[in-house]
């Protein structure tokens, strides 16, 4: 991989510093600490960044630049539970969490640049300064509620719903991903997804 200019790195920096400051409050010299254990990389389109099997992908993601698309295989067919854009912080929960191998794959739609860090070099910063801690548990309790979300429009709001709800919070992104993602994401058919496309 090559070496990116410094500037670059600080510019990515200072753009994940802003980010988490919309979670919450951090004290500059901890924040600083904490973007500075991201590095920069880059995966192609249709790279697996976190695979199934997986007992050691700790890391956390923040994406720069593209898409990304967290699915199972069940019996040979592919069912997406989530999308992921620009600003987006993405981990390996299950894992990171349980200790358990990883069930789910994390997919670039996209050509993706990334901020990564071991979770291994966040701990102690997490450990000694309770802002940093503060800010890890309101990043998890965001992308579970957004998992709670997803999986209660899916099991209970009739199908047209479920199209409104995405197109109201993911306007952009349908222009930018295969549609037959979209339909099994929503869980209809993408000929559903189709004429619900053409009502709006």
């Amino acid at each position: 991989m090559s070496k990116i200019p410094e500037k670059d790195i600080t510019l990515y920096h200072s753009i994940l510093a802003k980010e988490l400051l919309q979670y919450t409050a951090v004290p500059e010299q901890d924040l600083q600490a904490f973007v500075s254990c991201f590095e920069f990389q880059e995966y192609k389109k249709k790279d697996i960044i976190i695979a199934p099997g997986n007992t050691d992908a700790f890391k956390i993601f923040f994406i720069l630049k593209g898409i990304t698309r967290i699915y199972y295989v069940l019996e040979d067919k592919e069912i997406t539970v989530s999308f992921k854009m620009e600003n987006s912080v993405v981990y390996n929960g299950f894992t990171i969490f349980s200790g358990v191998p990883n069930i789910d794959n994390h997919e670039a739609l996209e050509d993706l640049q990334v901020l990564a860090a071991n979770i291994d070099n966040l701990e102690p910063l997490l450990y000694k300064s309770h802002p940093l801690e503060h800010l890890a548990r309101k990043i998890v309790e965001k992308n579970y509620s957004s998992f709670i979300r997803s999986n209660y429009n899916r099991m209970f709001l009739p199908a047209e719903e479920r199209y409104e709800y995405f197109m109201k919070t993911m306007p952009s992104i349908i222009n930018r991903i295969p549609l037959k993602y979209v339909a099994s994401y929503l869980g209809i058919t993408p000929e559903t997804l189709s004429r619900l496309r053409a009502k709006h």
